[in-house]
């Protein structure tokens, strides 16, 4: 399940590319997650597509998010508890 959180901050120096989101869980708890990236050929064509996912364990969950670069949109994937 993808489910649209908000839109990640972004910010730009030079090549290097920056994008920061802060999210809130259910429980109030905030947690500040952050992408990087270098706007280049490479970057853009082989690393973009492979890694765009970042995860956060947070008292016994693993949450997967997703940015979508284009957009700045970031979405959570999965929310799961430890077993």
């Amino acid at each position: 399940m993808k489910t649209e959180v908000g839109t990640a901050e972004y910010d730009r120096l030079g090549n290097d590319l920056f994008w920061k989101y802060t999210y809130i869980d259910e429980n109030r708890n905030y947690y500040r997650l952050n992408w990087t990236g270098y706007s280049d050929v490479f970057w853009w064509s082989e690393v973009e597509p492979t890694d765009r996912v970042r995860i956060l364990e947070v008292g016994g969950i693993t949450r997967t998010f997703e940015l979508d670069h284009a957009s700045n949109k970031v979405y959570l994937l999965t929310a799961e508890a430890e077993k």
